[in-house]
């Protein structure tokens, strides 16, 4: 049922985003009641709240704002188009019905200019509510649209500014394209600026021209979602590397469009300059100034007393030692650079290569492979890199008069369990941690294990996780479980 309030003697409606809350305002309560009622009878969604005159009106109008105001126009003090006025220099575009007596086109022109939503004439007959209800609900529906819309493109625009990004839409046929305000700013065009497919490929550097309609070519013959990386000029001079992703997108009409979105990558591509120099510089450092130390210990091995031969060994140890980790420090970093990719290999193959290595490195040692055949899986290409390295950690660590290590393979419903079982003591605690742990080091953690970390990598590029466990008696399993 209706509500009615008076400037002094106002209470608020619930706020529920189903309900349509309607304020309407007429000098005549007796009447304003009776539509209230008839309008609620049509729409369980409705819930009206009256106010007696145009001041009611503001008063409630500025403590808990309707999603629709409906005014009657002949009121004393302020009639609607006046009240409409004042309404609107708060409330540009919330939906105001003008409800009047007798129409006229005089009133009809001044509510239009002064932005009425909807004109009405008052009339008792069942149609009319009939279509008062239904001008309600289209101008809620809409404004509520409309506010959505709003919302959508800031959230899009925060999102672009956040992220450095921006998109396009390029129609194929029409060779029209629609561009966000976000890909206007990294390219440094002005919001007037008109694109087409053939002004997009002019902006950037010739050799890069072709590129960029190449790729459009590409994705709208194969469907594929495809990524580059260009070098691009603004007008003021100033360089960016920019990373374009393209996909095509079938339309109603059956014809393409080309979807894209353009993100500036340049701090992030000189960050990884930097390091990818300092990485270089460091590794070719550490492995020449290492070299040079190797090389006067056996020199002075050679020419050594029994205690002074024996310091020099541990000296060459430790070298080998440096020289082995700034090795892996190196796939490491080729690890980190390359984009994730997945590759379908069969499992046994792939123990089998790993176990061929091994053997010809450790004659010594004794590997075994069980495996189901004819089982692939999807994961890095460097999946058998990863189990090298946890392989040869079960030999080169091993305190038994012959190494031991079984490679196992098992299906599971869901995932492929591919396990390294050895014959060496307990793997210590530490350097278990960074196989199973995803905490971050502090300074405290001196474990030493590069190549666990790049095992560890290698396994979570491919979904994969990682478990450990002690064998019985003497002995550990590490196990990575991937998906399939």
């Amino acid at each position: 049922m209706a509500s009615s309030a008076s400037a002094d003697d106002t209470r608020p409606v619930t706020d529920n985003n189903k309900q349509f809350k309607i304020l309407l305002i007429d000098d005549e309560p007796d009447f304003a009641d009776l539509i209230a009622t008839e309008l609620e009878s049509r729409e369980k969604m409705f819930s009206i709240e009256t106010a007696r005159g145009a001041q009611s009106g503001l008063a409630i109008i500025n403590e808990r704002p309707p999603d629709c105001i409906i005014a009657d126009y002949d009121m004393t003090k302020m009639d609607g188009i006046e009240l409409l006025k004042k309404i609107r220099e708060e409330h540009p575009e919330r939906p105001y019905i003008l409800y009047t007596g007798e129409g006229n086109e005089t009133i009809a022109s001044q509510a239009i200019s002064a932005g009425v939503t909807d004109y009405l004439t008052k009339s008792a007959d069942q149609e009319h509510y009939d279509r008062l209800s239904t001008v309600i609900r289209s101008a809620i529906e809409e404004w509520r649209e409309i506010k959505r819309a709003e919302k959508k493109q800031k959230l899009i625009r925060l999102t672009e500014l956040a992220s450095n990004a921006g998109g396009f839409e390029l129609d194929v046929v029409e060779e029209e394209m629609l561009v966000t305000e976000g890909a206007l700013r990294i390219l440094g065009l002005s919001e007037e600026a008109e694109l087409t497919r053939k002004r997009l490929g002019e902006l950037f550097d010739h050799d890069d021209q072709k590129k960029i309609q190449q790729t459009i070519e590409h994705v709208m013959t194969t469907s594929d979602t495809v990524s580059e990386t260009f070098s691009y000029h603004r007008s003021d001079g100033e360089e960016r590397i920019l990373r374009i992703t393209i996909k095509s997108t079938p339309t109603e009409d059956s014809a393409t469009s080309v979807r894209g979105v353009i993100n500036d990558i340049t701090g992030q591509h000189e960050k990884q300059r930097q390091i990818n120099v300092f990485d270089r510089v460091l590794r070719h450092n550490l492995r020449n100034d290492l070299n040079v130390i190797r090389g006067m210990a056996e020199m002075i091995e050679s020419n050594a007393s029994n205690k002074m031969a024996e310091s020099s060994q541990r000296i060459i140890a430790k070298s080998n030692q440096l020289l082995k980790s700034a090795t892996k420090q190196r796939d490491i970093m080729e690890v980190l650079r390359e984009e994730p990719e997945q590759k379908t290999m069969i499992v046994e193959s792939i123990l089998q290569q790993v176990a061929t290595v091994m053997r010809q490195k450790h004659p010594d040692a004794e590997l075994t492979v069980d495996c189901p055949s004819e089982v692939t899986l999807e994961a890095s290409d460097r999946l058998p890199q990863a189990l090298n390295e946890l392989v040869e950690n079960g030999i080169i660590h091993n305190d038994c008069r012959t190494a031991e290590v079984q490679l196992t393979a098992e299906q599971c419903s869901n995932a492929l369990h591919i396990s390294v079982t050895d014959n060496c003591s307990p793997i210590p605690e530490m350097e278990q941690d960074v196989l199973v742990e995803p905490q971050e080091r502090t300074p405290l953690y001196h474990g030493s294990g590069l190549g666990l970390w790049l095992v560890k990598l290698i396994v979570s590029r491919s979904n994969g996780k990682i478990t450990f466990e002690e064998s019985s008696p003497d002995g550990n399993t590490i196990t990575i479980k991937l998906p399939r």
